[in-house]
């Protein structure tokens, strides 16, 4: 399985943020969490930072962010991928993710054979998701969870710090108040094949 990875910066692509002249072999938070869920079977080879995706402007897509959701899974399938992972952060609004949301949605809708998505909103911040990772509960409660990462050891923007943490953690025991977090695992591991059964998704009345 191939798969197209996108994400803000270093924390999310880890050696792949950058030009791909300059691009290295240090994992990200998305590829780390991958390798949790299904540690072979699968490999990265395209990255994309989110703020060079090309949107997609025509049709059901209406905004910035579903446009990059749909850009994204069009370069994906150009490219003859089977998949593609993403992460963004909320940032306290939460318009974002019911963007992404109604996004993924959308394509999911009519894409019986396209790539499979695993994607979503970090709640607020990936910082969030490494606490949670650690075994905090209310991360997602927290509106600037990077100020709770130095009780840890965790240096903020760390992203050698945030990998280890997830290489570390026990995915069974993360806190169920991690909501945007389980349900990212949860496509990661219906699209790698690891779910016999597809989660109900606490996020569906956001498309209400």
């Amino acid at each position: 399985m191939k798969i197209l990875l996108a994400g803000e910066g270093a924390n999310e692509l880890g050696g792949w943020a950058g030009h791909e002249n300059y691009r290295g072999n240090e994992p990200g938070v998305i590829e780390a969490l991958l390798r949790k869920v299904c540690p072979n079977g699968w490999k990265i080879t395209h990255a994309v930072q989110w703020k060079d995706i090309t949107k997609f402007k025509v049709g059901a897509f209406k905004t910035n962010l579903q446009q990059n959701v749909k850009g994204l899974h069009l370069l994906a399938e150009e490219n003859g991928l089977d998949a593609v992972a993403f992460l963004s952060d909320r940032d306290n609004k939460e318009y974002r993710e019911k963007d992404i949301e109604g996004a993924i949605a959308l394509i999911e809708e009519n894409n019986e054979s396209g790539p499979g998505i695993i994607g979503g909103m970090a709640v607020e911040r990936i910082e969030a998701w490494i606490l949670a990772l650690s075994g905090k509960t209310k991360s997602e409660e927290m509106r600037h969870p990077e100020k709770k990462l130095g009780n840890l050891g965790i240096k903020n923007k760390n992203t050698a710090q945030f990998v280890a943490v997830v290489e570390k953690a026990d995915l069974e025991s993360i806190p169920k108040d991690a909501k945007s977090l389980h349900v990212w695992l949860g496509r990661a591991r219906t699209v790698l094949g690891t779910n016999q059964e597809t989660p109900a998704n606490p996020l569906d009345d956001l498309l209400i």
